[in-house]
């Protein structure tokens, strides 16, 4: 982690065959931290700016960091959990933000899915499917 509190919420694991790349393990989480470890790659290498951002980390077999981002925008955000998908390998985060609807900003790289959840009653109030990303 950074200087800052930083605390993991969440881990996966990406098994893959024999023989192909090496497994990877997924950490996300919340951070204070202003210096998370950069690697090349990350896809937001700075926080928000808020009190709090998310994170994700990728650590190679060995646990050695490969990949570290911050998941955030101005308002506070958290990374509270993540998956791997066995057949394709892709990784999904899911966590909450204190920003406005108006205020959210997701860059992605492949389609997925969004639900947006009311808090006071837990009911689906929007699902979406985001299918070319570019």
């Amino acid at each position: 982690g950074g200087a800052g509190v930083d605390s993991g919420t969440a881990l996966a694991v990406d098994h893959r065959t024999i023989g192909a790349e090496p497994d990877a393990v997924f950490l996300v989480g919340t951070t204070r931290s202003t210096n998370l470890p950069q690697v090349a790659g990350a896809a937001q290498t700075t926080g928000g700016g808020s009190l709090s951002d998310g994170f994700v980390a990728r650590f190679s077999e060995e646990l050695l960091l490969e990949r570290a981002s911050y998941l955030g925008g101005r308002s506070e955000d958290s990374a509270a959990g993540v998956a791997v998908y066995p057949q394709s390998h892709d990784v999904v985060v899911v966590g909450r933000t204190s920003a406005p609807a108006e205020q959210a900003t997701v860059v992605v790289d492949r389609p997925f899915l969004v639900f947006i959840r009311d808090r006071a009653t837990g009911a689906v109030v929007f699902a979406g499917q985001i299918v070319n990303p570019s």
